[in-house]
């Protein structure tokens, strides 16, 4: 399937849309809560219309958002609508998911914009983080290859999907940068 040709812009009722049937990604439905509640909406969200998946109004991109907007009592969200099969919805599901992984920080950037703030309200950074970060001497980054930082890792084995999920909802919540592994 070709790709997307434009982007409408419409206002839909939170109850009338579905979170995308096999979503990979456990977001920090509580983090992106606090931005909406701060900062509002700023980006649509993707839904495809599901004419040729059989799912109507289903997320592709924003299903966190979705489920924040509904936990702040949200009746409408901003969507931007699209017409697409299963391949391309999996596909953009996939390149929503991942994609974002794939950046780095610039620290020294980074620690200068979050100065410039009063608080850290809506931003998903914690005092933790920043005061590591004001606290590096030179950024993770130098002395290494490009698009590598130095990092340091710990494998937890949970006892099932459940435990992992909620383990991993702990320490996003707590601020830590994790990533989920199946094996």
């Amino acid at each position: 399937m070709s790709a997307v040709e434009h982007l409408d812009l419409h206002n839909l009722n939170t109850e009338d849309l579905h979170t995308y049937w096999k979503n990979p990604r456990i977001g920090n439905v509580d983090k992106i809560a606090e931005s909406l509640a701060r900062n509002g909406q700023y980006r649509a969200i993707v839904v495809n219309k599901g004419t040729h998946t059989g799912r109507p109004m289903e997320v592709l991109a924003g299903n966190h958002t979705l489920k924040a907007a509904r936990k702040l009592g949200w009746e409408t969200i901003t969507c931007h609508v699209i017409d697409v099969d299963d391949d391309q919805a999996a596909r953009i599901v996939l390149a929503d998911n991942k994609t974002a992984e794939y950046g780095s920080y610039d620290d020294k950037t980074l620690a200068d914009l979050l100065d410039t703030l009063a608080d850290l309200d809506g931003t998903g950074w914690t005092e933790e983080q920043v005061d590591a970060l004001n606290d590096l001497d030179e950024p993770l980054d130098s002395g290494i290859e490009e698009n590598y930082a130095e990092r340091f890792e710990l494998v937890i084995e949970c006892r099932s999907e459940q435990h992992q999920e909620e383990l991993f909802q702990r320490l996003t919540n707590e601020g830590e940068t994790c990533r989920l592994l199946t094996l």
